[in-house]
């Protein structure tokens, strides 16, 4: 998941494509990303990512146990098969034909 930005401080990231940007400047998605990625003891609001995000989320989950809160349906077509336990109801989907059917009693 690496796109080769540095952190020069906790006040800089120096990015190739963007060049040097403060932590705060990044979307909330991506801070999102990495604040799930990096604390697994908290739950966090996914809300806030775009669709563009659905892909990193099922990435970090395949590696970690990732808990999140959302709001909306993300879709998260041409990425199956996926494990998402949706804690409502205490049920995995595979694809999306049954988070569909879950989510939207939800959202």
């Amino acid at each position: 998941m690496a796109d080769k930005s540095k952190v020069v401080s906790d006040q800089l990231i120096q990015s190739e494509v963007l060049g040097p940007i403060p932590p705060e400047r990044l979307s909330g998605g991506v801070q999102t990303l990495i604040s799930a990625y990096g604390r697994l003891d908290l739950v966090f609001n996914a809300t806030s990512c775009g669709e563009n995000c659905a892909k990193w989320l099922l990435k970090i989950g395949e590696v970690k146990d990732i808990t999140v809160n959302l709001r909306y349906f993300m879709p998260f077509n041409d990425m199956e098969p996926f494990k998402i336990k949706i804690l409502n109801n205490d049920t995995i989907v595979t694809n999306m034909v049954e988070y569909t059917a879950v989510a939207l009693d939800y959202i």
